[in-house]
């Protein structure tokens, strides 16, 4: 559990783990599993509520999730750094 907890908080976390899953995604799509791999990205999920429904295979869903995490770090860093370059020096 602790080289969990060291590894997620190393600032290349993500970046290594995106890494990995390409790499993972890589292997799987050219290889005897691409079908399954195929099938996997094209299962329809959909959410409802009431007479609403939003519906779409896990492909969107995984490139829409991926999209807002990306525009939320972004933004969270840009604002951070703008943060950081207003305050007095020795203050932060």
């Amino acid at each position: 559990m602790g080289f969990i907890r060291q590894f997620i908080k190393l600032e290349s976390a993500s970046g290594i783990l995106l890494m990995l899953t390409a790499v993972l995604a890589l292997l799987v799509a050219n290889s005897p599993l691409s079908a399954w791999y195929d099938a996997l990205l094209s299962l329809r999920f959909q959410i409802s509520l009431g007479d609403w429904m939003l519906g779409k295979p896990l492909l969107l869903w995984i490139n829409d999730g991926l999209m807002r995490c990306s525009s939320s770090w972004s933004a969270s860093s840009s604002s951070a750094r703008s943060w950081r370059d207003s305050c007095p020096r020795g203050a932060t």
